[in-house]
């Protein structure tokens, strides 16, 4: 993820995996803006994961960006980061075998 004054976006690749089979594929989202801006990020991804349809992927997991994404109580760093996370990145399945953080 990327985020500084005036700008946020991200970028997602798949490198290994049924989803990779053909070789890397993945998508950037780049915008103008600050907490908005965010948002649009995680929708357009969303967007772009739909249609890529990685394995995996379940929207059924996360909430809808529509009902926004509540920062109260957030650090300004913060909010990029568990944005992603709780739009986007928890929609995938953990793979088998796989423990997080080791």
């Amino acid at each position: 993820q990327a985020a500084n004054d005036g700008f946020r976006g991200l970028f997602l690749v798949c490198f290994d995996g049924p989803s990779a089979a053909n070789g890397p594929r993945g998508l950037v989202v780049l915008s103008n803006g600050d907490n908005d801006a965010m948002l649009f990020n995680m929708a357009m991804a969303r967007a772009m994961l739909e249609a890529l349809e990685p394995a995996g992927f379940d929207l059924g997991r996360v909430p809808d960006v529509a009902a926004g994404f509540d920062t109260a109580g957030m650090r300004q760093e913060e909010i990029v980061n568990l944005g992603f996370k709780g739009l986007v990145l928890d929609a995938f399945a953990e793979a088998p075998g796989f423990e997080l953080g080791k």
